[in-house]
């Protein structure tokens, strides 16, 4: 009997270790977004914040993308900054201002990512009146400031227009946030050699069981 509970057990334990899996790390990118449609307060440094809660599957950021749409105003006029636990990015401050044009971009509003990967949002083309779009670094700081924070919480988005004249809205914005999470595979590498170990176990268990037990 002995013979047969070892042929047995080999034979379960194989049969148990071949559904092991390993995990490992994938990244996984969370969008959320805030319909506002609000008008910026003008010639007010008060501004206008914005909050979006974040939920993910993860506990440690390793990416951020922002996008942001602003109707109107004049672009020269707004500051703005994104704000998340210890972290905070300076979006827009000025943008083209300078000692000799202290009013800063005639541009009419923003439809833009920022993104790291990015060329800086200062070195944009300016169209008077009209929009600027694409995709653009943060004009002050790295989104990469929010690197390895739990991103699960409510990340909050400030504007101020800091000029009179030129009202606009804030319209939207949505967070893209990347962190990695975990996903489990089976461990291929050894499957196929613990199935054959099973099934010749059972093979010999088969062959135990037909003759008598000399135990």
């Amino acid at each position: 009997m002995n013979t047969k509970l070892l042929l047995f057990a080999g034979f379960t334990t194989g049969l148990a270790l071949q559904l092991c899996s390993t995990a490992f790390a994938v990244p996984i990118t969370v969008t959320d977004s805030a319909l506002v449609g609000l008008t910026i307060p003008d010639n007010d440094l008060n501004g206008l914040a914005s909050t979006i809660a974040v939920n993910t599957p993860f506990n440690a950021v390793t990416g951020v993308e922002l996008t942001l749409n602003i109707v109107g105003g004049f672009n020269g006029d707004y500051y703005a900054y994104l704000q998340y636990n210890s972290g905070l990015v300076v979006l827009l401050n000025n943008l083209g201002g300078s000692p000799s044009n202290p009013y800063g971009s005639p541009g009419g509003g923003f439809n833009v990512t920022f993104s790291d990967s990015a060329a800086n949002i200062s070195t944009a083309p300016v169209t008077p009146g009209a929009p600027l779009t694409g995709t653009w670094a943060p004009q002050s700081g790295s989104l990469s400031t929010f690197n390895g924070l739990n991103p699960n919480g409510d990340w909050t988005l400030f504007i101020a227009d800091e000029s009179p004249g030129g009202v606009g809205t804030l319209e939207n914005w949505s967070l893209e946030v990347t962190g990695n999470g975990s996903a489990a595979v089976p461990d291929t590498s050894s499957t196929a050699g613990l199935l054959a170990l099973g099934v010749s176990l059972l093979a010999l268990w088969s062959r135990v069981n037909r003759r008598p037990d000399s135990a």
